[in-house]
């Protein structure tokens, strides 16, 4: 997978590039530091990293969102759609490279490009 097909490759855009990692994971009784809330707000990929911290990220502040406002996030969001069944070859084994790309489309990955096989 290259730099450009990576799913956070929106990340190395960030504000927080950079910026000490260890602020953005805090003890539950600390306060965020204003300096990681300011970069969270000017942030140009917010919503990349919003959408990425809703779907993966348990833990730290991710997009100006604690974990606990994820979890009520998460809770206040409709149930995801199911996803379509796997591509199967005709043996019966599933199709890798054809559900890496059902799962690129998915994800929006690649800005349309289709991985090469």
């Amino acid at each position: 997978m290259t730099a450009a097909n990576h799913p956070m490759a929106w990340a190395d855009q960030g504000a927080c590039v950079g910026m000490d990692t260890s602020l953005f994971y805090i003890e539950s009784s600390e306060q965020i530091a204003p300096e990681v809330e300011a970069a969270c707000h000017r942030c140009p990929v917010f919503v990349d990293c919003h959408t990425w911290a809703l779907r993966h990220e348990a833990f730290g502040y991710w997009a100006g969102t604690s974990e606990r406002q994820r979890r009520r996030l998460r809770r206040a969001l409709p149930t995801p759609p199911p996803r379509p069944p796997q591509p199967r070859r005709p043996d019966g084994a599933v199709d890798i490279r054809a559900l890496c790309a059902q799962l690129d489309a998915e994800a929006n990955v690649g800005a349309g490009k289709p991985r090469k096989p």
